[in-house]
């Protein structure tokens, strides 16, 4: 354990900002620290500013760069700076460690020059971090509380709270809403998102169509309504590297209506390839199964070397388009697992996660084996529409909650979840990342917005405006 010492002296005045020891959390060299990676701590990163000790405190952290994070704070009392600290949070032996020391006004140490004060990690959550009797948590991404423990000049330790908020020029958004669709009608399934022009693409299943959203939340049609016979829209997604768009479109009578009917209206999938920027298409691949037998493919993938793998939810198939084939080929059916739908890939490819209605299933790449990710029983991977990677997690949407499952070094457990929107969601199909932020569809109304006894979309007047929301991570 190691206890910061700071002289009374320059804190007449500040009584009220001590209370019982409640938040923070002492290390037991005997269970030591758990595993974590700067990723778990990389959203204190940014410029925090408070009141205490009779003055302001402000502390600055860089986001992380060289296996750690670096924070300079300092307290100013009456315009003069009282003293600051150099901070760093260290990734070390599978761990975190934070270390800091002190400094005068005029830079002169506190501590002896080799000295520095340790925080080992003791334990972490979604939003808390807790170091040796040092926390942070996170109340909102502009707002944070730092509860450290004070030893006073009589020996005596209570807990202190420092309450920051985010320096107004760079207040970060929960989330925020990208923008407002009017077409009511939309209902909209698939999402992408193009890091080069920093546009979000939204398919149409109704008005078979795929919209392109600009950073400034303006919309304009990319691909118009049935063009290049585009049927019903579902899963897309871009390949930066090859500056092409991919998407999923289908018909059938039985699940999807469309403005403009397809004919005939039997079941039919198919990839559509299209030109980035320029919204041309530039190939299609239909999907060929045997007679009599009933498909729909869902939502997709690209791998590194441009393959697309894509998931089939009658079936429960994986199918894949190996780059430069025409044909669309079997990767690999799941026994015993239903309605297969969103997935992705691992950064080094070796891992593609599938969701299905009991769990999400890990495929290795090389044995084509999978199996379920274990996770604890409160915590639901079941049923995810979207999937997407972010810093080994994955996001899913579970029509009216959109969720964060962190992932073990393995990548073979959730470890544990964070609820990233449960607001008014109505069937939030799918998101996407982009630039630090997740773009998602707030409501596609694909349940409520559809009379499936007649299979016919429902009027205009009980319909709502489509909104996609963003949150930054």
């Amino acid at each position: 354990m190691r206890t910061i010492v700071i002289i009374l002296c320059i804190f007449v005045g500040t009584g009220k900002v001590f209370s019982q020891a409640s938040n923070t959390l002492q290390f037991d060299k005997k269970n030591g620290s758990p595993k974590a990676k700067l990723a778990d701590v990389a959203w204190i990163e940014g410029h925090w500013r408070g009141v205490a000790l009779g003055g302001i405190t402000e502390e600055i952290w860089s986001p992380p760069l060289g296996n750690s994070m670096m924070c300079a704070f300092k307290l100013v009392v009456k315009g003069n700076v009282r003293f600051y600290e150099l901070c760093t949070i260290t990734e070390q032996d599978s761990t975190l460690i934070l270390r800091l020391k002190h400094f005068h006004g005029n830079l002169q140490g506190w501590e002896d020059k080799d000295k520095t004060i340790d925080f080992p990690l003791v334990r972490y959550t979604a939003n808390t971090i807790y170091f040796d009797e040092f926390t942070f948590e996170k109340i909102s991404p502009n707002e944070m509380n730092v509860y450290v423990v004070i030893e006073q000049k009589n020996g005596k330790k209570e807990e202190m709270r420092f309450v920051y908020k985010r320096v107004q020029n760079e207040q970060r958004t929960n989330s925020d809403t990208l923008t407002v669709i009017t077409e009511k009608d939309l209902i909209p399934e698939g999402t992408a998102y193009d890091p080069v022009t920093r546009q979000v693409f939204i398919g149409s299943t109704y008005k078979r169509k795929i919209v392109a959203i600009r950073e400034d939340g303006t919309y304009y049609d990319f691909v118009k309504e049935a063009e290049d016979d585009l049927w019903c829209v579902l899963g897309m997604e871009v390949d930066t590297t090859r500056k092409k768009l991919w998407a999923i479109s289908g018909k059938s009578k039985f699940a999807l209506p469309s403005r403009i009917p397809t004919a005939p209206p039997e079941w039919q999938s198919k990839l559509s390839c299209y030109n980035l920027p320029s919204g041309k298409l530039e190939a299609s691949y239909l999907l060929v199964v045997d007679s009599g037998k009933t498909a729909f493919l869902n939502d997709l993938t690209i791998a590194t070397d441009g393959s697309v793998y894509v998931t089939e939810s009658i079936g429960n198939v994986v199918y894949v388009l190996p780059h430069n084939s025409r044909e669309i080929k079997k990767f690999l059916r799941f026994e015993g697992y239903n309605f297969l739908n969103g997935l992705t890939f691992s950064p080094d490819n070796s891992i593609l996660f599938v969701a299905a209605t009991e769990g999400i299933l890990a495929v290795d790449m090389k044995t084509r084996l999978y199996k379920p990710l274990r996770a604890d029983s409160l915590i639901r991977i079941g049923s995810c529409d979207g999937l997407a990677w972010y810093q080994n997690s994955l996001i899913g949407h579970q029509s009216k909650i959109v969720s964060r499952f962190y992932l073990n070094d393995r990548q073979d457990s959730v470890i544990r979840s964070e609820v990233l929107d449960d607001k008014n969601l109505n069937s939030s199909t799918t998101g996407e990342i982009g630039n630090g932020w997740y773009y998602y569809i707030a409501n596609s109304q694909i349940r409520s917005g559809i009379d499936y006894s007649t299979m016919r979309i429902k009027s205009l007047d009980s319909l709502q405006n489509v909104i996609i929301k963003r949150k930054k991570l």
